[in-house]
């Protein structure tokens, strides 16, 4: 069986890494920051529409509820998408330039997450015969109107709850990038914004 090694970072394979890793693909930050937008409106809107404790029409609540399904799914499409470029870019790596890391860990997490984020309210409310709930682009039952089943009801809560551990390796993500650019000053959030850090443009 064919195993993969992972040279040593040195001499010209050093210089090919810092080639490869100093710019990245502007899709791939097209994508991560239009998961960012989508998941922050998502975010923002389910859980003002989700809020019965605010005096609000049911028209502007359901309106609220499509713009929030809609991000959410659109925002679960871009993760995929994200996936696959990364992926295509670690397959096709040289040995040397992958590197298992804390973070890698982080980010197959994270991932995860956020596929499954969309994906278990989008079933729960194809539940009980409602089909075209996993079909229309829009709903077409208002946000008060779910199956009742105990398997719609764990769907609906496990949601709710993915939603927190996500805001949790959000506020790390954060941290980290804090972390680098103010301690060990790499530049990463430069990287992260146009692509390329200081030492790469110069």
């Amino acid at each position: 069986m064919a195993t993969t090694t992972c040279l040593p970072l040195t001499g010209s394979n050093e210089a090919v890494f810092d080639k490869v890793t100093a710019v990245r693909p502007q899709i791939v930050r097209a994508l991560h920051w239009g998961f960012v937008a989508l998941f922050l409106v998502a975010i923002g809107t389910g859980y003002t529409a989700f809020d019965f404790s605010l005096n609000m029409s049911i028209g502007m609540r359901d309106a609220l509820f499509v713009i929030h399904r809609l991000s959410g799914l659109t925002a679960g499409l871009l993760m995929i998408f994200w996936a696959i470029f990364r992926l295509r870019a670690i397959i096709f790596a040289a040995p040397f330039v992958r590197r298992w890391s804390v973070a890698g860990a982080y980010h197959i997490c994270f991932g995860l997450l956020c596929l499954s984020l969309p994906i278990f309210p989008w079933l729960a409310r194809g539940l009980d015969g409602r089909n075209q709930e996993l079909y229309s682009i829009f709903p077409t039952y208002n946000l008060v109107s779910a199956p009742t089943t105990l398997f719609a009801y764990w769907l609906f809560q496990q949601h709710k709850t993915m939603v927190n551990y996500i805001l949790i390796l959000l506020a790390l993500h954060l941290a980290a990038v804090a972390y680098h650019q103010l301690i060990r000053k790499d530049d990463v959030l430069s990287e992260m914004l146009f692509g390329k850090s200081s030492e790469a443009k110069r």
